[in-house]
């Protein structure tokens, strides 16, 4: 699903292009019972591998027409309209300079608007992937289009079939039309009446809401797709490759279950991603992992156990290589991923048999204190080991440091401060993603740390994310990448062989990525 702002933590961050999701924005379609013969060119090429069921409450949701095993490849569909922020908007090449044919005949009497894009970003905050797709989608309707196109006009109109939640709140359907009024006082005059103002302000909405995350810093409107629906514990992730998007099982699936991917980042806790679903999508998600429940905890939020007598928290070595350079709590460095030793937490996430699957928490550092039901109130919390709650002023202080940790960037937390506190555990989503960050900027400087970060990150993110899910896959490659740095090439060969078992469950056995990491772990 596309980040308005940002990309999606792994799709676009390094050469991964699943998500997960991302991630991404599907709100439904809005298309009659039966399909039209006008708009079956977007929809015939998916229709075999998945069916669209009606739900009272979600709308038009994708449902899978027979059984899948983790990493079978659900659906394939290709883009009806894709854009990047580089490169060139007619054939999306980033090396083109803009004089293809393709630009001559669509684009060359928009040159004007396409230089001052970054204008209107400035002036509206729309994203520019945004803009360009828009620009596109005039371009294409106005002209006529060859045999050679995929697609036809009906199907560049079929996009207004999509789902555009913004238009019923007020101040995003006010940004919309603020964009869409600046961008037609940019266009030439022969390309202002292909779309009136509220024409436009609906696609610039149906894009923040259907859009899916290209990788390259592009998105790409993909309808039969946008209907996956969204969840907190989902079954599927997708990629895209060039200008076609997968969706890939990541766990069994039956017939007539829905498909569901995620639209944000997972490692959040309960509150925040509740919250950004509303911003963004404008839903509440009642999906397992977001019901109130008393065996549903909250395990991104995590503190030490002030009742057990073991730190609950890992500590930071002041020898260990500075700021961030994780350890046991006597100083000794982090144990091997393999002989992580954990604990099954009952009913967590999409777990209600407690398998390690999902939910675990290290066991052999102490009691960990994670609450439910949004941990507002004191009796919501307690220990994982001991199974007492913390004191009120303890509690005081979890909500202290959550309050001034989220409006602090990632860069600017100091994790030597805050785990030799010993209030806050080292799996706590803010201690995540401030390892997450420091782990892109300083592996060739300081590739120990950075090898310790990441037996920390694999370790958290094996508690709070599905057991298949992208981010693992890129952690452990990095994982072999460092290793392989620091000249330990049996350390680096497992740790790639893990990435590329779990890119053939997220990503598909033909993938390119998955036959990326297969290269890595034959040839580390």
């Amino acid at each position: 699903p596309i980040h308005t702002h940002t990309p999606p933590p792994s799709s676009l961050r390094l050469h991964s292009s699943s998500h997960y999701l991302p991630c991404p924005s599907f709100l439904g379609l809005l298309f009659e019972p039966v399909l039209t013969a006008s708009r079956m060119s977007l929809f015939h090429k998916a229709l075999p591998g998945v069916s669209v069921v009606k739900d009272t409450v979600k709308g038009n949701c994708l449902a899978a027409s027979k059984d899948y095993e983790a990493g079978d490849e659900v659906l394939t569909v290709d883009g009806v309209l894709i854009a990047y922020e580089t490169g060139c908007i007619a054939c999306n090449d980033k090396r083109c300079l803009s004089y293809c044919d393709a630009f001559r005949r669509y684009f060359l009497d928009l040159r004007t608007i396409i230089n001052s894009v970054g204008d209107i970003v400035l002036a509206t905050g729309t994203p520019l992937a945004h803009i360009f797709l828009a620009i596109k989608f005039i371009a294409l309707r106005k002209t006529a289009l060859p045999a050679t196109y995929r697609f036809s006009h009906t199907d560049l109109d079929a996009i207004f079939e999509l789902s555009n939640p913004r238009a019923n709140h007020k101040s995003d359907n006010d940004d919309d039309r603020f964009a869409a009024e600046k961008i037609l006082a940019a266009l030439p005059s022969s390309h202002r009446g292909v779309l009136d103002k509220a024409q436009l302000a609906q696609f610039i909405g149906i894009v923040y809401s259907n859009a899916h995350a290209v990788p390259g810093g592009g998105v790409g409107l993909f309808p039969v797709a946008a209907m996956a629906e969204h969840s907190c514990c989902p079954n599927a992730c997708y990629q895209v490759e060039e200008d076609r998007l997968s969706l890939v099982a990541t766990e069994p699936i039956k017939k007539d279950e829905h498909i569901s991917i995620s639209y944000i980042e997972l490692y959040q806790s309960n509150p925040a991603r509740l919250q950004e679903l509303k911003l963004r999508y404008h839903f509440d998600c009642v999906c397992l992992r977001c019901k109130q429940d008393p065996l549903n905890r909250d395990l991104a939020r995590a503190f030490v156990c002030e009742n057990c007598e073991e730190a609950g928290s890992a500590s930071v070595s002041a020898s260990g290589g500075g700021e961030g350079a994780v350890t046991g709590a006597g100083g000794a460095a982090s144990t091997p991923i393999e002989k992580t030793v954990t604990v099954g937490i009952p009913g967590s996430i999409s777990n209600p048999g407690g398998s390690p699957r999902v939910g675990n928490i290290e066991k052999s550092r102490g009691g960990v204190v994670t609450c439910i039901n949004g941990g507002t109130v004191l009796e919501d919390w307690s220990c994982n080991l001991c199974g007492k709650g913390p004191s009120k002023e303890r509690f005081q202080q979890y909500l202290s440091v959550e309050k001034a940790l989220v409006a602090t960037e990632p860069l600017d937390i100091s994790v030597t401060t805050l785990l030799e506190a010993g209030i806050i555990h080292r799996s706590h989503y803010h201690i995540y993603r401030a390892l997450r960050k420091r782990t892109f900027l300083l592996a060739r400087l300081r590739p120990k740390v950075v090898q310790e970060w990441l037996v920390c990150l694999i370790k958290d993110a094996r508690s709070v994310l599905p057991k298949y899910h992208p981010d693992l896959a890129m952690y452990f490659d990095q994982l072999g990448q460092v290793r392989r740095l620091l000249g330990d090439m049996k350390g680096a060969q497992k740790a790639f062989a893990e990435s590329f078992a779990i890119r053939e469950k997220t990503n598909g056995k033909m993938s390119a990525l998955t036959q990326h990491a297969k290269m890595k772990k034959e040839n580390p």
